[in-house]
């Protein structure tokens, strides 16, 4: 089983941190290595614009981002949960369009 993308949710800078101590130490403690390279931190509020605290996974920084993209799904950091699809809804399209220009020739049924 392999768990590579995870997402913690939490209310507070404090708590947040505490989720990711426990998580680097059961990670040491069963040979699973977290990329801090890949991980990342985003605020949802009406403070999202204070200084925040730096949080640490395994005594490495994680960088604040003001977007973030989990399995395909785009979060913006504003006041309210917020996602964004429009990647998604570009993809979608594009992927429409290339159907329909190489099946012109084909019945609507068939489309």
């Amino acid at each position: 089983m392999y768990a590579d993308d995870i997402l913690l949710l939490s209310s507070s800078c404090i708590e947040l941190q505490k989720m990711l101590d426990l998580c680097a130490n059961i990670g040491n403690s069963l040979g699973i290595k977290f990329n801090e390279s890949k991980s990342m931190c985003l605020t949802v509020g009406a403070n999202k614009d204070k200084s925040i605290k730096q949080m640490t996974l395994n005594n490495k920084s994680l960088l604040w981002h003001d977007r973030i993209k989990y399995l395909g799904l785009i979060i913006d950091s504003c006041s309210h949960f917020n996602t964004n699809f429009d990647e998604c809804r570009r993809k979608f399209f594009a992927a429409v369009n290339s159907v329909l220009c190489n099946s012109k020739f084909c019945s609507d049924i068939v489309k």
